[in-house]
């Protein structure tokens, strides 16, 4: 297939005007010998594009957002060895890196310093074109950020996985690989990230506590597969439950606002580790005493997404043992990604939202 002059797609054409997305419509980036071209089916809506949309994370103009999506890779280079054409491929947040750092020859590349995002950055591989995201027809990527979807995966749940499953997987498999006893691992935040957490937590064979701030989701997370669930703010008494009891903390919330993180730390083992996934605004900041830290003998950190390595382990453990996103699915339209930003924002969906039918509305002909 040849690369397309003209991709469409929905976004924003500045962060003032984000509540009234509108069509839009540009040429394709430059196509490197390690690239694929994905005609795409589905995208998920993910809260990364509500901060970004509605200037959370900076200014923009002309911005098509969207990570976590799902399609056909149409068109690969000649170096391309992992991909063929036909194939049903994934992309989540990242499209390209450097390739040659340490980072990227230890399958750390998603930390690269010179990494690509798959929307809103400048691609120095491809003439500093500025790179446009998955509520289009099509996209390019590096081959070494597209994921071969195994066949027991559906593809409209399939989205969800390329950003929220891997953000939630890496540090849970860095943790847990070598997990020869079973350890206790605390899921804060039961929503987008945190129910995927509660499933790969399971998988990966630990013994899962869900934190919420309500009894509101207990069920879920119990169906979901947690041993045990913490309304923190009902239950008095958690915190001499679980005092020094866990291996692993893993933050899943949206926001740091109300988290009682000296509570936290108190529930975690000596080198126990508190671990962030969750991506406010900028303008949020994490105000802690030093003296929290030294005193409680655990670790602080964060991460981001993950490997392909993991990405591919993550995506045959979810086929193997159906690991599946809980998902809205929204058909394509202007006017449904106005009510998916909506729904976000508002934090109104259980639990990922999916757009559907991305090429049926594109190649409708307007009235």
């Amino acid at each position: 297939m040849s690369i397309p002059k003209t991709i469409k797609g929905i976004g924003s054409v500045n962060e003032k005007e984000w509540t009234s997305p509108q069509e839009l419509e540009y040429s394709p980036r430059k196509f490197n010998d390690e690239d694929v071209l994905i005609r795409i089916d589905y995208c998920g809506i993910c809260g990364s594009d509500v901060h970004t949309m509605s200037g959370g994370w900076g200014r923009y103009r002309n911005l098509v957002p969207g990570h976590e999506i799902v399609g056909r890779a149409m068109k690969v280079g000649s170096k391309v060895k992992s991909i063929k054409a036909g194939d049903r491929v994934g992309v989540g947040p990242m499209a390209g890196s450097c390739g040659e750092c340490k980072l990227c020859l230890s399958d750390n590349e998603h930390y690269c310093k010179k990494v690509i995002s798959t929307y809103r950055s400048k691609n120095y591989k491809a003439d500093n074109y500025f790179m446009q995201g998955g509520y289009a027809t099509h996209i390019i990527v590096e081959e070494n950020f597209v994921f071969s979807i195994p066949d027991g995966i559906p593809s409209n749940v399939a989205g969800p996985l390329m950003c929220a499953g891997l953000t939630v997987f890496s540090p849970l498999y860095r943790n847990l690989k070598d997990n020869n006893n079973e350890k206790l691992v605390g899921i804060i935040g039961i929503g987008g990230l945190g129910h995927l957490a509660i499933m790969f937590a399971k998988a990966l064979g630990a013994k899962v506590v869900a934190f919420s701030r309500s009894n509101s989701k207990k069920q879920d997370a119990l169906s979901l597969g947690a041993d045990d669930y913490v309304a923190t703010g009902e239950d008095t008494n958690w915190v001499s439950k679980y005092e020094r009891e866990f291996d692993v903390l893993l933050n899943c919330a949206s926001s740091f606002t109300d988290i009682n993180y000296q509570s936290f730390f108190g529930a975690l083992k000596v080198q126990g580790n508190f671990i962030t996934v969750g991506s406010p605004e900028l303008s949020e900041t994490l105000d802690l005493h030093a003296v929290q830290l030294v005193v409680s003998g655990i670790a602080l950190g964060g991460s981001l997404a993950g490997s392909k390595k993991e990405a591919l382990v993550m995506l045959d453990l979810a086929a193997k043992r159906k690991i599946f996103p809980v998902i809205e699915e929204l058909p394509m339209s202007v006017e449904n990604v106005k009510h998916g930003w909506q729904k976000v924002q508002k934090s109104d969906v259980k639990y990922r939202l999916v757009l559907t039918g991305i090429q049926n509305h594109f190649a409708k002909p307007k009235l």
